[in-house]
C-alpha cells in the first residue's frame, strides 16, 4: 500500500515536470528544485524511522544569474546544526546526464561526503567520494524526453538510496586522523577564498552593494594601509574564519554544554566574545553569526559556514592530544598547511597571506620566509582566540 501511495507522489512529481516544460517561458532552475522539493517532503512519509516534515528542513539555494558562485543548490538538514547531505542539480536537457561535462564532480565530492547530483530524471548518489548507485525512477532518462505517456518504472531503489543518504550523518564514522583533519580544512578554507568570498565580493562592488562584508572589506584596506586586491582580502578572509571557527571548535569541544547545544555558526561568536579577541576580528564573526546581519550573508556563504561548523561538530578533539602531539592545530594550523594545499592554487599571494595574518595576531610565530613557519608551543591554560 505505502509503495503504491508513493507511486501517486511521483505521479504527481512527473506531472508538475511537465507542466512546467510546457511553460512558454522556459523556467528557471529554481522551479524544478521547488517540484522536487515538494516531492522529497513527499518520501520522508515513505522512509522508516523518525523522519517528519516537521523534523527535516529542505533549503533551495538562491543564486542571482549574474553572481558566478559554485554551491550544490539544495541542503537537507534539520534547521539548526546537523547537515543530512546536499543535491547538486543539472539543467534539464534532451539527453541524460553526461557526467565528464561536470566541472565541479571531483571537487563536491571532497567537499560534500553525502551528495546526490541529480538532473531531475536520474539520481546519481556519491558517499565519501564514490560513486553508490544510479536510480532511474521512470521510463524515460531525461526531462527533455518527458510526455504525457511516462510511467513510474520503479520506486523501490529510489527510497532505499534515499534511506542510506538521510542516515549517512547518523552513523559513526572513525576518527580522523590529523593529516586528514589538515586536508580537509585546508580544501574547505581554499574553496571558501576562491568559489564563495572572491565571486561574491566581486558581485557586491560590481552592485554597488556596500553591505557589511564591503565594510569589512574597506576597513582592513584602511588597517593594512593599502589598497587590497578583491582576491587578496578574500586569500586573507578566508584564512582568518578558517582559523577562528578551528580554534572555536577546539575551545567549545572543552566545555560541558557541548552535548546539549552542538557547536554551530552563532557558537563562533560566542567563544570569540568569551576569548576577548581583537575589535576587528570579533566584527567579523559578528558578521558570520545568524541574526540581524543575517540579510547581508549571502546564502551560499551560510550554508558553507554552517557545513565546516557541522564538520568539527562531530570531530573528536578529546581523543587528539592537541597540547603535545600536535600544538600546530592550536598554533596556526591552517599556515603551516599553506605550503602543501595552497600553494599549487595561489602562489603570489602566498606570503601575502602569511604576512597579512601575522600583522592581526592570528598566530604567534616567527616567519623566517614563505616556506618555513617557526610555531611556539601552545600554553597549558584556555585557548586564546
Amino acid at each position: 500500500m505505502k509503495n503504491k501511495s508513493f507511486n501517486q507522489a511521483m505521479n504527481h512529481y512527473l506531472k508538475e515536470m511537465l507542466a512546467l516544460k510546457q511553460r512558454a517561458v522556459p523556467p528557471k532552475i529554481d522551479d524544478y528544485c521547488s517540484v522536487l522539493k515538494d516531492l522529497l517532503y513527499s518520501s520522508l512519509d515513505f522512509l522508516p524511522g523518525n523522519l517528519s516534515q516537521d523534523k527535516v528542513v529542505i533549503d533551495i539555494l538562491e543564486i542571482p544569474g549574474d553572481l558566478r558562485i559554485h554551491m550544490p543548490r539544495i541542503r537537507i538538514w534539520d534547521g539548526k546544526s546537523k547537515i543530512y547531505g546536499y543535491i547538486d542539480v543539472l539543467k534539464p536537457g534532451p539527453k541524460k546526464i553526461n557526467m565528464k561535462s561536470y566541472l565541479f564532480l571531483d571537487l563536491y565530492k571532497r567537499l560534500f561526503p553525502n551528495l546526490i547530483v541529480t538532473d531531475f530524471a536520474e539520481f546519481l548518489y556519491y558517499r565519501k567520494e564514490q560513486k553508490a548507485v544510479t536510480a532511474r525512477p521512470f521510463s524515460v532518462s531525461s526531462i527533455g524526453k518527458l510526455t504525457g505517456k511516462t510511467k513510474v518504472k520503479s520506486t523501490l531503489l529510489f527510497l532505499k538510496e534515499l534511506q542510506h543518504f538521510m542516515d549517512y550523518r547518523n552513523r559513526k564514522s572513525k576518527s580522523l586522523e590529523f593529516i586528514d583533519l589538515q586536508e580537509k580544512l585546508a580544501l574547505k578554507t581554499y574553496y571558501l577564498k576562491e568559489f564563495i568570498l572572491t565571486p561574491v565580493l566581486k558581485h557586491l562592488i560590481c552592485k554597488g552593494i556596500k553591505g557589511e562584508l564591503f565594510r569589512l572589506y574597506r576597513a582592513y584596506c584602511y588597517f593594512f594601509n593599502r589598497e587590497l586586491s578583491v582576491e587578496e582580502f578574500s586569500a586573507f578572509l578566508s584564512h582568518l574564519i578558517m582559523d577562528g571557527i578551528l580554534k572555536a571548535g577546539i575551545f567549545y569541544s572543552t566545555i560541558s554544554i557541548k552535548s546539549e547545544k552542538p557547536f554551530r555558526r552563532d557558537r563562533v561568536y560566542q567563544c570569540a566574545k568569551f576569548n576577548r579577541i581583537s575589535e576587528r576580528r570579533l566584527a567579523v564573526f559578528k558578521y558570520l553569526a545568524p541574526g540581524p546581519g543575517e540579510e547581508q550573508l549571502p546564502g551560499a556563504f551560510q550554508w558553507f559556514l554552517d557545513e565546516i561548523c557541522g564538520f568539527l561538530a562531530n570531530f573528536d578533539f578529546k581523543k587528539m592530544d592537541i597540547a603535545g602531539k600536535n600544538p600546530m592545530l592550536i598554533d596556526g594550523a591552517l599556515l603551516q598547511l599553506e605550503e602543501y594545499f595552497f600553494k599549487p592554487y595561489y602562489d603570489n599571494d602566498y606570503k601575502m597571506v602569511l604576512d597579512m595574518l601575522q600583522k592581526e595576531g592570528i598566530f604567534s610565530g616567527e616567519i623566517k620566509n614563505a616556506k618555513q613557519i617557526k610555531l611556539t608551543e601552545p600554553k597549558k591554560e584556555k585557548i586564546k582566540l
